[in-house]
């Protein structure tokens, strides 16, 4: 008996370091995946910031699209715009380009 009472108090010894490792293995992954974790959702929180910053600059922009929309341009606009962006002229004007 005392034998087998030798053997039985080895293999608890042995499960119990067993058990030690295995939680001590767990605990190590879990945390290595915490920080993990943590860190993307820093960098996720920073790229929601500036996606909600950039919906807001779209939202300002559209509104004064809008309001432009709303607007239709004067027709002193529209003759300077068409010179200054296409190079149009009226018909009986005479363009004088500079030699260089």
């Amino acid at each position: 008996m005392a034998k087998r009472s030798v053997r039985t108090a080895r293999m608890a010894k042995r499960s119990v370091w067993l058990i030690v490792i295995i939680a001590v293995i767990l605990t190590m992954v879990l945390s290595f995946r915490w920080f993990y974790l943590h860190k993307e959702n820093q960098v996720l929180s920073r790229n929601i910031e500036v996606l909600t910053e950039n919906v807001s600059r779209a939202e300002e922009e559209q509104e004064v699209l809008e309001e432009k929309r709303s607007h239709p341009l004067s027709k002193e606009d529209m003759i300077r715009i068409a010179r200054d962006k296409f190079n149009l002229a009226f018909p009986n004007e005479i363009i004088l380009v500079p030699e260089d």
